[in-house]
């Protein structure tokens, strides 16, 4: 039990810090209609996941919220 506490207390602690948090962000803000379809679409886990994969490419799932993440971090440090 105290290990599962310890886990999301430093997933907590990692969403609130700068990089990972606007990571998260810009993940989400590109990434939402495939995401609103694999939370609420109803068909089965294989269409999900076959649109998930239709609809993204390694620049929506890794590049774009990497270099967002930068720029939100950048211009968080900055102002």
């Amino acid at each position: 039990m105290e290990f599962f506490k310890e886990f999301l207390d430093e997933g907590r602690s990692r969403i609130k810090s700068g990089f990972f948090g606007s990571f998260l962000f810009a993940f989400i803000a590109i990434n939402w209609r495939e995401l609103f379809f694999l939370a609420f679409a109803d068909v089965s886990a294989a269409e999900k996941i076959a649109y998930f994969d239709n609809h993204t490419d390694f620049g929506g799932y890794f590049l774009g919220p990497v270099i967002l993440g930068a720029v939100m971090m950048s211009m968080r440090m900055n102002g």
